[in-house]
């Protein structure tokens, strides 16, 4: 499997997928790859390429050493003597302030001032870069239209600690929104020649406003090192909108802070991290652990401390050391570990890892992270379904005929199956009325030239989902026969729109740690068709090995209605015929007493009802059917 994998990582380039209001964007690389550029021509965030529907909360990290404050600056007096402008562009200097931004984005379309930052001294003054005011046309910059890239930092004069400590944190709060694939950057230096960078945007995405203000706290430890003095530079290069910076300070922190900063269920450097996972498909879970040292002394010889419970049942534990022996200040740490653990039950499983070292830790609430993933009967997901924050498309769709594309997700397959249906989930954005759905091969058509089967499937009113709340679809492989996957193999599975003027929407998942989703476009030389590894979230889009949907809904409808899956462990559908005239859908328990009328939920033009279990006890219930021509009746097994 792992030859598969690193075969197929060599065929791919990285693409990241932040689009907007921005006319050019630069597909930034992973592993040094060459860059390639796209223009779009989106000019609201409603057609963006990834559209995000609950933006996860901004990391917050304050002080943690509790002791008086080294250095700070409140901008009280306006903006420091000393400290330089560094504005390549000419038009778009850090500037004191105490208002927001002015630019023709903001809420009057630059005719006022928006909001400032509600940072702790804002009555007093901040700075601000206001790219999207520069870009104003006052300054002969057409709105939107040929807005540049504008460059602008600020730098500090030499900061005189008075004495040199082994850990310091450099905090401050901001208020930002950005455009692109870029980085809000801070440097540090003890020369003003040497500079260590640090991004300082966290979580938020382009076209996404931070949290007001968003609080910030960098060791600072490990480049400061023994020296008293250093320097501060802060800036980046960005189209549009604004960055409010405001109470910068400099404190000492923690000498002994580990820190866990992620753990992995599935060996993503050798195969791929899922969600869900059948049974008939389960692998030995292989525990990835990371950790930072946040304090400002070496810590030595730390161990992981690992527990996989199912429910409130311990399954496995142990211990396993960390790959570096003495983690220096600042420094990372990451391991893989073997557990010997092979799930053999449908549940919900959560991989608990903790880090302890030598050195007793200071702040013990940052020593433990947690993975979750679900063993199911037959469905194989990378996204997280308890996490739906994204809606995601591959294509230029605000164009007036948008490009041909596709997304998918790569499956490895441990012993062959039956794949019988593709399930997925379209988001509100969908306006297509149809799809093309794709199986590769990726170990022998490493080329992904020549899918093992294609399928094109309409949608109907009632497939597409509202909000974050998944509808999901099954749409059939081969009328529900399916295609026979072999063992140790690898599969991509993509859907793509059909280039004909049609938006085409997923919803998605945040935080897919192997990056396993790809794109498909006209982006080569020439307008070729390649691939792109992609980033930041995991699609909707779900290998399904369910037999009990090898009927299609057309057949189940012949028969009156049908449902599926059934039994179910999950949500399901009942598919009515479009034919007759039905009046009335419940479902009762057995002694005949209505659970839920779900006449109400019959989508118009399409005679299916979607029914969430999530309030529904396991067992056995009947759906009811009355329609013109009588009475039909039939089981549905929740387990």
């Amino acid at each position: 499997m792992k030859k598969s994998y690193l075969f197929a990582l060599g065929l791919l380039t990285s693409a990241t997928t932040s689009f907007g209001q921005q006319k050019l964007v630069t597909l930034s690389n992973h592993a040094g790859l060459e860059q390639k550029e796209v223009i779009f021509q989106s000019s609201s965030e409603t057609t963006d390429a990834v559209v995000k529907i609950n933006r996860p909360e901004t990391q917050t990290l304050v002080n943690r050493g509790g002791v008086p404050t080294l250095w700070q600056e409140d901008f009280g007096g306006g903006f420091p003597n000393g400290w330089a402008v560094d504005d390549a562009s000419g038009i778009n200097p850090w500037k004191w302030s105490t208002h927001g931004s002015h630019g023709n984005f903001n809420s009057s379309n630059g005719s006022g001032y928006d909001a400032a930052i509600s940072s702790t001294t804002a009555s007093n003054g901040f700075l601000i870069s206001d790219p999207d005011s520069a870009n104003h046309y006052t300054y002969g910059q057409p709105a939107a239209t040929t807005y540049q890239i504008l460059e602008s930092y600020f730098a500090t004069d030499e900061i005189d600690l008075g004495a040199s400590y082994p850990s310091l944190l450099l905090e401050f709060e901001q208020k930002f929104r950005f455009n692109g694939n870029i980085d809000l950057v801070v440097e540090v230096s003890t020369d003003s020649i040497n500079w260590t960078e640090y991004p300082v945007q966290g979580g938020v995405n382009s076209n996404s406003a931070s949290d007001d203000p968003d609080l910030v706290s960098i060791n600072i430890s490990g480049v400061v090192g023994s020296s008293q003095t250093l320097f501060l530079r802060v800036g980046w290069s960005v189209l549009a909108y604004y960055w409010m910076i405001d109470d910068m300070r400099i404190v000492q922190g923690l000498d002994n802070d580990l820190a866990m900063t992620s753990v992995w269920h599935g060996d993503f450097i050798g195969d791929w991290e899922y969600q869900q996972i059948p049974l008939a498909q389960t692998q030995e879970v292989i525990i990835g652990a990371a950790c930072v040292n946040q304090g400002g002394t070496a810590q030595t010889n730390a161990i992981y401390s690992y527990d996989i419970s199912n429910g409130s049942t311990s399954m496995a534990s142990g211990t396993f050391a960390a790959t570096t022996t003495s983690i220096g200040s600042t420094g990372r740490d990451t391991t893989w570990y073997a557990t010997g653990f092979v799930p053999s039950a449908v549940g919900n499983y959560t991989v608990t890892v903790s880090v302890d070292a030598d050195a007793t830790d200071e702040l013990t609430t940052n020593n433990e992270s947690e993975s979750f993933f679900k063993m199911t009967n037959n469905i194989y997901a990378h996204d997280d379904e308890d996490n739906i924050e994204f809606q995601v498309s591959g294509g230029n769709n605000s164009s007036a005929v948008p490009n041909e594309f596709k997304i998918g997700l790569y499956y490895s397959t441990v012993v062959a199956g039956t794949l019988t249906a593709v399930q997925t989930a379209f988001a509100a954005n969908t306006t297509t009325e149809s799809c093309i759905v794709e199986v590769f091969d990726v170990n022998n058509d490493q080329t992904l030239s020549d899918p093992i089967i294609t399928e094109v499937y309409d949608l109907l009113p009632g497939d597409i989902s509202a909000g974050a709340v998944p509808t999901f679809i099954n749409i059939l492989i081969d009328g529900g026969d399916g295609v026979q996957l072999a063992a140790d193999g690898l599969y991509l599975i993509s859907i793509g729109n059909t280039g004909e003027g049609e938006n085409l929407w997923f919803l998605a998942s945040d935080g897919d740690d192997d990056r396993a989703q790809v794109r498909y476009g006209p982006f080569g030389v020439g307008g070729a068709i390649d691939w792109y590894t992609g980033y930041t979230n995991s699609p909707m889009i779900r290998a399904n090995f369910d037999p009990s949907v090898d009927v299609s809904e057309a057949a189940l409808a012949e028969k009156g209605f049908g449902i599926y899956p059934n039994p179910t462990t999950s949500n399901f559908t009942i598919v009515l015929d479009k034919n007759e005239n039905v009046q009335t859908v419940s479902l009762l328990n057995l002694e005949g007493k209505l659970i839920m009328d779900l006449t109400t939920m019959i989508a118009v033009g399409n005679q299916k009802v979607e029914v969430s279990t999530a309030n529904l006890a396991s067992g056995v219930y009947l759906v009811s059917v009355v329609s013109a021509d009588g009475v039909g009746t039939q089981k549905i097994v929740i387990q």
